[in-house]
């Protein structure tokens, strides 16, 4: 049997997304270029990939998900930070 890699920071990032009151369902064993995270909040569904941290590339499956996906983007987080940025609870500093 073989089992999806899960990235060290996917629960971190998780519980901060629930904690930030969204619905968050991980979609990691779907593979075949899926994102990890289906996450609902403020009547909005996003798509997120979890990389372990900034220099981490999107697999060729991953961008070809990502190049015939229909629906809106997929963000790429690397951090709690940066899925809250995409989640809109937290905006960027310049």
């Amino acid at each position: 049997m073989t089992y999806a890699r899960i990235d060290t920071n996917h629960k971190e990032i998780v519980k901060a997304l629930r904690d930030a009151g969204a619905t968050v369902v991980s979609l990691a064993a779907m593979k075949h270029g899926c994102p990890d995270l289906l996450v609902g909040y403020a009547n909005e569904t996003l798509l997120m990939e979890i990389k372990k941290d900034a220099k981490a590339k999107f697999t060729p499956d991953q961008i070809d998900f990502m190049g015939k996906w229909k629906g809106g983007a997929v963000s790429r987080v690397d951090s709690v930070d940066a899925a809250l940025r995409a989640l809109g609870v937290i905006k960027k500093v310049l």
